[in-house]
């Protein structure tokens, strides 16, 4: 953008602070038997009963404020062999530019969303976040975390 006219100041100073220098992202997600995500899940579970993996996440640092648009959060479980992946829905969540308390948000595997093999199959858990810009566009914040594996066996425990 540029002024052209008689009356534009000659003379400019800028200055950007650096702001961005204690700009820290905390990201944690894990995998839990009960609603409240308070007991952790075994490594074996079974298809027929309801987990639930909580992601949890805080951006914190003097720009942190300057931060609008959205966080798009997922989990996937990634097979290993042949059974089928499972993804959840993208989830987005409005960011809160004068929120101080971390985001979090639980995702609820349901019985029998997961499909394992015959004789059991090994997911691996992973989240992601993203952040999305007030027009729509991809922001500038990513971040993944790999869990636990987990065993999913058909059926319910006795």
């Amino acid at each position: 953008m540029a002024i052209t006219s008689i009356t534009d100041f000659p003379e400019k100073t800028f200055e950007i602070d650096k702001l961005a220098d204690d700009l820290k992202l905390t990201f944690a997600a894990g995998f839990y038997e009960n609603e409240a995500t308070t007991t952790p899940a075994t490594s074996i579970v079974y298809t027929g009963e309801t987990y639930y993996v909580k992601v949890a996440w805080k951006l914190e640092g003097k720009l942190a404020a300057h931060f609008c648009g959205k966080w798009l959060v997922k989990v996937d479980l990634e097979s290993i062999g042949i059974a089928p992946e499972f993804s959840f829905p993208l989830e987005s969540i409005d960011m809160e530019p004068c929120k101080t308390g971390e985001y979090s948000h639980v995702f609820k595997v349901t019985p029998d969303t997961v499909k394992p093999a015959q004789g059991g199959t090994v997911y691996l858990v992973a989240a992601t976040l993203s952040s999305e810009d007030p027009c729509g566009m991809p922001g500038h914040i990513w971040a993944y975390a790999t869990g636990v594996s987990v065993m999913f066996v058909q059926g319910k425990p006795d």
